[in-house]
């Protein structure tokens, strides 16, 4: 879960307990902002999808709205590492989709969806990234 406070976003990570419930088992700092998107109630972002997850490469993503950034996580049951922060290649990203060794951001600001961006200038081992 993402918190995408305006003070310093941070993805909240539960364990599922034997009974089905949920416990708190982690919050990791994405090292970027949230924030709060004109005329949103619930939904700060009004967004589908302002995480996601790679399991080919274990990486999660995470939008920083407020600061126009996207965090790279690895991933591994319920720790994350993070391993770099990003351009999101416009203003206030809501969205982000990974697919193969691309990775789309909607930039809710500046003209939406861009293409997918490709994976070739990433750092080692680190799967896609977004190339200005």
């Amino acid at each position: 879960m993402q918190t995408d406070a305006v003070t310093g976003n941070a993805i909240t990570v539960y364990d599922r307990t034997a009974g089905g419930t949920l416990r708190a088992a982690g919050a990791y700092s994405t090292g970027g902002l949230g924030g709060v998107l004109g005329g949103s109630v619930v939904d700060h972002l009004a967004s589908q999808g302002s995480l996601a997850y790679d399991g080919t490469r274990g990486l999660l993503y995470a939008v920083n709205a407020g600061s126009d950034t996207i965090t790279v996580f690895s991933a591994g049951g319920d720790r994350l590492i993070r391993r770099q922060v990003i351009s999101s290649g416009g203003a206030f990203p809501v969205s982000i989709a990974v697919r193969g060794n691309l990775l789309y951001v909607l930039n809710a600001r500046d003209g939406g969806l861009g293409p997918g961006l490709p994976a070739d200038r990433r750092l080692p081992g680190q799967g896609p990234r977004l190339a200005p």
